[in-house]
């Protein structure tokens, strides 16, 4: 970020963008979660990411 700064760019960090649900993967470092689990989130980003957001809407 600093280095960013020093040629002028600006960032706000917008707290209601923040992740506030890890589900089962909540509290662990990237080292206590199964390669296989995190590969196949992100195969199914798009997916999980939409249908996450959805399933937030119907609760």
């Amino acid at each position: 970020m600093r280095r960013l700064a020093q040629r002028g760019f600006r960032y706000k960090v917008a707290p209601e963008l923040a992740e506030i649900n890890f589900g089962e993967w909540e509290g662990k470092s990237w080292q206590q979660i199964e390669k296989q689990q995190i590969d196949q989130w992100c195969e199914n980003f798009a997916y999980i990411s939409h249908w996450s957001c959805w399933m937030d809407q119907c609760r």
